[in-house]
Protein backbone atom coordinates (compact mmCIF):
# COMPACT_ATOMS: atom_id res chain seq x y z
CA UNK A 1 0.00 0.00 0.00
CA UNK A 2 2.64 2.39 0.92
CA UNK A 3 4.42 1.36 -2.10
CA UNK A 4 1.96 2.51 -4.38
CA UNK A 5 1.10 5.57 -2.44
CA UNK A 6 5.13 6.68 -3.37
CA UNK A 7 4.52 5.73 -7.22
CA UNK A 8 1.57 7.64 -7.30
CA UNK A 9 2.52 10.55 -5.36
CA UNK A 10 6.28 10.64 -7.20
CA UNK A 11 4.02 10.20 -10.83
CA UNK A 12 1.98 13.45 -9.52
CA UNK A 13 4.47 15.55 -8.94
CA UNK A 14 6.59 14.69 -12.22
CA UNK A 15 3.42 15.24 -14.41
CA UNK A 16 3.22 18.50 -12.16
CA UNK A 17 6.98 19.63 -13.29
CA UNK A 18 6.15 18.77 -16.90
CA UNK A 19 3.71 21.04 -16.82
CA UNK A 20 5.71 23.79 -15.21
CA UNK A 21 8.01 23.39 -18.77
CA UNK A 22 4.77 23.51 -21.16
CA UNK A 23 4.68 26.94 -23.44
CA UNK A 24 1.37 28.97 -25.00
CA UNK A 25 2.07 30.20 -28.29
CA UNK A 26 -0.19 31.74 -30.50
CA UNK A 27 -0.11 33.82 -33.76
CA UNK A 28 -3.36 35.83 -35.05
CA UNK A 29 -1.04 36.73 -38.02
CA UNK A 30 -1.87 40.41 -37.56
CA UNK A 31 1.59 40.94 -35.93
CA UNK A 32 0.59 40.92 -32.52
CA UNK A 33 1.67 36.86 -31.39
CA UNK A 34 3.84 35.46 -30.10
CA UNK A 35 5.20 33.25 -32.84
CA UNK A 36 8.14 36.17 -34.47
CA UNK A 37 8.55 33.34 -37.67
CA UNK A 38 7.32 30.58 -39.16
CA UNK A 39 9.53 28.38 -40.87
CA UNK A 40 8.71 24.69 -42.84
CA UNK A 41 10.64 21.90 -43.81
CA UNK A 42 9.57 21.41 -47.88
CA UNK A 43 6.53 23.32 -48.34
CA UNK A 44 5.41 26.47 -49.49
CA UNK A 45 3.83 29.26 -46.84
CA UNK A 46 2.06 32.78 -47.44
CA UNK A 47 1.88 34.22 -44.18
CA UNK A 48 -0.11 36.84 -45.96
CA UNK A 49 -2.82 35.47 -47.87
CA UNK A 50 -6.08 36.63 -48.28
CA UNK A 51 -8.56 35.02 -45.74
CA UNK A 52 -11.33 33.73 -48.25
CA UNK A 53 -14.10 33.42 -45.55
CA UNK A 54 -13.93 36.43 -43.28
CA UNK A 55 -16.58 35.96 -40.16
CA UNK A 56 -17.02 36.32 -36.47
CA UNK A 57 -14.57 33.49 -35.41
CA UNK A 58 -12.04 34.68 -38.01
CA UNK A 59 -12.53 38.74 -38.69
CA UNK A 60 -8.69 38.94 -39.84
CA UNK A 61 -8.15 39.83 -43.67
CA UNK A 62 -5.34 37.84 -43.77
CA UNK A 63 -4.43 34.57 -43.31
CA UNK A 64 -1.36 31.78 -43.14
CA UNK A 65 -1.45 29.46 -46.20
CA UNK A 66 0.45 25.88 -46.09
CA UNK A 67 1.22 23.51 -48.89
CA UNK A 68 2.99 21.23 -47.38
CA UNK A 69 5.24 18.89 -50.07
CA UNK A 70 6.07 15.92 -48.28
CA UNK A 71 8.76 16.64 -45.63
CA UNK A 72 9.43 15.98 -41.97
CA UNK A 73 7.69 18.50 -40.48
Amino acid sequence: MLKQKTVATLLFFTCLVGMGYAQSVQDNFEGTGTISTWAGDDCGMDPAFSNPNIDLINPSSTILKYDDFGGQY
